[in-house]
């Protein structure tokens, strides 16, 4: 994980994943434009529309854009481990506009902000995780 100390995360999930939805406008970097959102799939691309995301690695075949990966067999996915390497740059994190923060999570936290109280995150599509 970047700007991270040695500390191991246990990536225990504290919340609900914050409903995905196609970044906005508003959220998508210039120089973004051609990239992928969440789902589609970055393999081509590269890069990732969403801030705080970059494209990682499952298959040769399959990339998607995450904001961070963990090798091996995610949870709710196939039997198919994620090689997590990733490709191209990630996309500069900025904070959530509101058009991007869902009714039901005002109270949650952004990117980086740390969300163990809060055990939600204001950006569609991410999870609140826990570094033990």
């Amino acid at each position: 994980h970047e700007n991270d100390d040695d500390t191991p995360w246990s990536c225990k999930q504290l919340g609900e994943r914050t409903p995905a939805q196609e970044a906005p406008e508003e959220t998508i970097d210039a120089g973004h434009v051609d990239c992928s959102n969440p789902g589609e799939g970055c393999g081509s691309s590269k890069c990732c529309k969403v801030a705080g995301m970059a494209c990682f690695e499952k298959t040769e075949y399959w990339a998607d854009c995450m904001e961070t990966c963990t090798p091996g067999v995610h949870e709710n996915d196939d039997d198919t481990p994620w090689s997590c390497k990733q490709l191209g740059e990630r996309t500069p994190a900025q904070e959530a506009p509101e058009e991007t923060i869902d009714a039901g999570h005002v109270d949650c936290s952004n990117p980086g902000e740390g969300c163990g109280s809060s055990k939600c995150c204001k950006v569609a599509g991410m999870a609140c995780f826990e570094k033990t």
